[in-house]
């Protein structure tokens, strides 16, 4: 099995997509961007908008303001014997929320090196993933700098990857330091290299449980780790141990560690302002190609007027409008009256027709992202559940020898159903599960959730796979709360999915999200306001963000929104104040 993932999504594209910070770095952009044009032998002013076109490349520079943002795109086709590249180039100038990207693609699929400017824009301007600072050489981590690293892997609003290389006395920092560029070349700008000292790698190690970075390897950190003693989806954080990084060539470990940052890039949309910014320059685009269509023709001037011979003459020439009386004059103004018209009518559909077309693409670049995002849950999920089996069968394997050992059949053992403590029986359809209800709240969960909703699931989820995980959902629930009361766990329920106390039930981890994105709480938030005990809130409503993921049914993907909260007596419980389909975020907007 590879340390990394071949089949990654879109793997060739490039991306990179980060926070500028600093005054003038939009000057810097256009200036690099301009810089990078004249190595291309295109020299075109990018202060202002411009158009330049060869017989195989083409370039659009366009800035706009609205509000208080200044935004500067650059587009680039270029046409060679590996296909069609294109280049964007946007920088959002926003005080409140500035973005930067740089994206090139080929339409062949062939795989983007990370171009040179990207690499010179990360030397020129101070560019963040999420709270840190992006740079294009290797980072070295010392023991006093290791509580950055550590916010660095845990912050929830890092994009790209960071990849950790371990050393020691023998494997010093600068062996693999110079290394950085023969591996590493093709994730600048997209995930950052980070070389721990050799007392720093030990002591990372000492904190990090599971996730050390042990010397002579390179640990890859995706993004969304909450906890460093997250070891239930090992798969996500790859190892590259000394052997590999020996006997591997160096342009495969390239390739494999691109591949890599090329995941976690493309399968995670980019942030809203740049869908916005993209897509109205997209319509400035299309307005400027039906405004050329109808620029009108005008007559050629001659150099002085026709002597006029006589009155008619001259009141032939006023009343046609013509400067002269000339030959070349009246077979231009021939031409004109022979040219086909552009009728205004025909342009406003042109125009109603781009827009009709430019609105499709939206809508497509939407599925194509939610398909992309949806298509990586699966792959985590299905490496996730391989995962578990592994542990499950090893586990099994120890547990039965360890039985035989002291003489017992282990299927005389009764199953966990007959001594579950903590659960119902499981429903038999999303009706049942509503009526019963009552019988889960002295586990622990109280469940608030709207009769139609949860029952509308069993038209919906046909083959029962998300009733059954919601039961193992509500199961875990009880778990989690029935620890918390009995001082068995003292951590939040994502540790405790992670780590249940032995016996215990259990969900995946990687299905539970403490909240939801900003975007979503600004725009659709009123959404997860659900009913409430008058104890809990005295408007008998409140917000629940955290939830549960079911089953993955197109266009559905049920959930389970909760709270936790103290009871009257001072005692733990989880409300679940809903049960149903997918709620409405930006990927479900024009679905639900």
């Amino acid at each position: 099995m590879n340390p990394l993932d071949d089949q990654s999504l879109d793997h060739g594209v490039y991306r990179m997509v980060l926070r500028p910070q600093g005054t003038s770095w939009l000057d810097s952009l256009i200036d690099e961007t301009q810089t990078w044009l004249r190595s291309k032998s295109i020299d075109i002013d990018l202060s202002r908008d411009s158009r330049f076109s060869s017989q195989d490349r083409t370039v659009t520079a366009r800035h706009h303001k609205n509000s208080s943002a200044t935004s500067f795109r650059l587009g680039m086709t270029e046409d060679g014997d590996d296909g069609r590249f294109s280049t964007t180039v946007l920088g959002v100038d926003d005080p409140h929320d500035p973005w930067l990207m740089v994206r090139v693609a080929n339409n062949r699929r062939r795989t983007i090196p990370s171009p040179r400017l990207a690499r010179n824009l990360l030397d020129r301007a101070t560019l963040r993933d999420g709270s840190s600072t992006l740079s294009r050489g290797p980072e070295v981590i010392y023991p006093g700098t290791l509580d950055a690293f550590e916010s660095r892997l845990l912050d929830p609003h890092r994009r790209g990857g960071v990849f950790a290389m371990g050393t020691s006395d023998v494997i010093p920092p600068r062996l693999l330091s110079d290394k950085h560029d023969a591996w590493f070349r093709d994730t600048v700008g997209m995930a950052q290299v980070c070389i721990l000292t050799p007392d720093a790698t030990k002591e990372f190690s000492a904190r990090a449980g599971g996730l050390r970075v042990a010397p002579g390897t390179i640990r890859t950190f995706a993004p969304g780790i909450e906890s460093l003693g997250e070891d239930s989806a090992p798969h996500r954080h790859r190892i590259l141990g000394t052997e590999s990084l020996l006997e591997t060539p160096d342009w495969r470990l390239r390739q494999l560690l691109g591949l890599f940052a090329r995941r976690h890039v493309t399968s995670t949309p980019v942030p809203d302002p740049i869908y916005r910014w993209n897509r109205t320059f997209d319509r400035l685009r299309n307005s400027d190609v039906v405004d050329r269509l109808a620029v009108p023709q005008r007559l050629a001037r001659a150099v002085e007027k026709t002597p006029s011979t006589n009155d008619e003459l001259e009141r032939i020439r006023v009343t046609l409008g013509l400067p002269d009386l000339y030959e070349g004059t009246l077979l231009s103004l021939a031409e004109d009256a022979t040219r086909p018209a552009l009728d205004p009518q025909v342009l406003d559909e042109q125009r109603g027709l781009l827009e009709s077309l430019q609105q499709r693409s939206d809508d497509l670049e939407d599925e194509t992202a939610e398909l992309r995002q949806a298509v990586a849950e699966y792959q985590d999920e299905a490496a996730d559940s391989a995962d578990r089996a592994r542990n499950s069968e090893e586990q099994l394997r120890k547990l039965r020898q360890a039985l035989s050992s002291q003489g017992i059949d282990p299927w005389s053992l009764g199953t966990e159903t007959e001594h579950d403590p903590i659960s119902p029986m499981p429903p038999v359809s999303w009706e049942s599960l509503y009526e019963r209800r009552g019988e889960w709240e002295k586990y622990g969960p109280l469940i608030t959730a709207d009769q139609h909703a949860v029952c509308k699931l069993d038209n919906i989820d046909l083959d029962g796979q998300a009733l059954n995980a919601a039961f193992d959902a509500l199961r875990a629930l009880s778990g989690y709360i029935r620890a918390r009361r009995a001082d068995l766990h003292e951590r939040d329920l994502r540790s405790y999915l992670h780590d249940p106390p032995w016996g215990f039930p259990s969900y995946p981890a990687n299905k539970f999200a403490h909240t939801e994105t900003g975007y979503t709480k600004n725009n659709y938030g009123d959404e997860r306001q659900f009913p409430v005990p008058s104890w809990v809130d005295s408007s008998e409503q409140q917000t629940m963000c955290p939830h549960l993921k079911l089953a993955k049914i197109p266009n559905k993907d049920p959930r389970i929104h909760f709270m936790e909260t103290m009871n009257p007596d001072g005692e733990l419980v989880a409300i679940v104040g809903y049960m149903g389909e997918h709620l409405t975020n930006r990927a479900t907007s024009r679905l639900n």
